[in-house]
């Protein structure tokens, strides 16, 4: 019920900030914050939550161990476990940090990229925030590192 509201409150604001001329930056900041609040603070929600807590409480405590450890996640999914775990951080802490640092990576390109940020939010929310910001976190971490590439091509310079 709860995504339902978000969804038709931001689907209001952003018909309202068609109508209007005011720039809905500060509008845009409050749902990017309560979406990042909501995905950090979840517990149990998403598809691949228990499994990634399996993954989590299996895999070493050591960095060097997390890379030769013999198990079906990727070798750059257990070096981001290890650091969590060599700092003798819990699995919530673990999921809220790989949460806001895929929140922020994908508000910080709508924000630098789109004139229509409240539209772009709620595309983003359709589509992408409850299968690869709540569940799959890996494939998530990789969508927002190749949106914020493909973003820096243009800006890389005009003699290429």
């Amino acid at each position: 019920m709860l995504y339902i509201i978000i969804f038709i409150s931001m689907s209001l604001v952003c018909f309202y900030s068609f109508l209007s001329i005011k720039n809905n930056t500060f509008i845009f900041i409050i749902f990017g914050i309560g979406l990042t609040l909501l995905s950090m603070f979840r517990f149990g929600f998403g598809m691949d939550y228990f499994s990634y807590l399996v993954h989590y409480t299996l895999n070493p405590s050591t960095i060097k161990d997390a890379i030769s450890n013999q198990s079906h996640v990727d070798v750059g999914f257990r070096i981001i476990m290890g650091v969590f775990k060599y700092f003798k951080l819990n699995y919530e802490v673990f999921i809220a940090g790989i949460s806001l640092m895929i929140m922020f990576m994908y508000l910080r390109v709508i924000n630098k990229n789109s004139k229509f940020k409240i539209m772009s939010l709620l595309i983003f929310f359709s589509v992408y925030y409850s299968i690869y910001v709540n569940s799959a976190l890996r494939q998530g971490i990789a969508i927002v590192i190749f949106f914020y590439s493909l973003l820096q091509i243009p800006k890389r310079g005009t003699n290429t």
